[in-house]
């Protein structure tokens, strides 16, 4: 008997969890306007959660639209849309991002990890 699990059983267990989750939303912001953070739009998009926009912290993306989305800095997400839950999407610094939002006491955030 083989007891290996291959890469997309993984990927599957990992996207069931994060679905159950994505359920409860209504709509959300998305931490990561690159590729992971387009990725997780359509999936938000196909579950009907509105995705208000993204929060990035770089500043040559801020105030850009990229693919229909809006970008902010996490000030105006702090000024303005608080109480909205945020998706952590991306790979590379999802430790950081996560630190940030505790730092300001923010816990309404979850993370987008395949």
């Amino acid at each position: 008997m083989n007891n290996i699990i291959d890469a997309e059983q993984i990927k599957r267990d990992i996207l069931a969890k994060y679905e159950q989750l994505l359920n409860n939303f209504e709509h959300v912001y998305v931490f990561g306007a690159a590729r992971l953070g387009l990725r997780c739009v359509e999936a938000c998009k196909k579950k009907g959660i509105k995705v208000l926009g993204f929060i990035d912290n770089n500043k040559k993306l801020q105030g850009k639209i990229i693919n229909g989305v809006n970008v902010y800095s996490l000030d105006y997400y702090l000024e303005n849309g608080k109480a909205v839950p945020i998706v952590i999407a991306t790979l590379n610094y999802w430790s950081e991002l996560e630190e940030q939002l505790v730092s300001l006491g923010l816990n309404n955030y979850l993370h987008i990890i395949f």
